[in-house]
């Protein structure tokens, strides 16, 4: 649902077609280009879609260039009480 995600929000939003990089542009031409009033349609009322397009930004914030996180010993903690939760 990736992909259809980043359609979607190059038709619902007209800021994300813009700053999108041209190789993203130019992979999403390949993938069908920016979805129709129809194709978005049927896409957002699927299950799930709602939360692929939130992920879809999520993914967006993570491209930042040189940008410092914690080393995954860091992340341990939470998954160790997510593993354990499950």
């Amino acid at each position: 649902m990736h992909v259809d995600a980043k359609r979607y929000l190059c038709l619902i939003d007209p800021k994300y077609w813009s700053d999108l990089s041209p190789a993203s542009k130019h992979s999403l031409e390949q993938q069908g280009g920016v979805f129709s009033e129809s194709e978005a349609e049927a896409f957002i009322s699927q299950p799930f879609a709602a939360e692929a397009v939130r992920l879809r930004r999520y993914d967006d914030l993570a491209k930042v260039p040189a940008k410092q996180v914690p080393n995954l010993a860091h992340y341990n903690v939470h998954l160790q009480q997510v593993a354990l939760r499950a």
